[in-house]
């Protein structure tokens, strides 16, 4: 078993990490809802994952 898919992988991702830490757009992104309404909606959207 050859160490190098593994390295690759470690140096690809601990890449990404760093350039997302960097850019502060990237930084400050906040995933929380807005407002009452997007809570709402987020919510129902996620309850209704399961179904199918």
């Amino acid at each position: 078993m050859h160490p190098a898919p593994f390295l690759l992988n470690v140096a690809l991702l601990a890449s990404m990490l760093v350039y997302t830490l960097r850019n502060a757009q990237l930084r400050s992104a906040d995933p929380k809802p807005t407002s009452q309404a997007d809570t709402n909606c987020a919510t129902l959207e996620k309850s209704d994952e399961g179904t199918g």
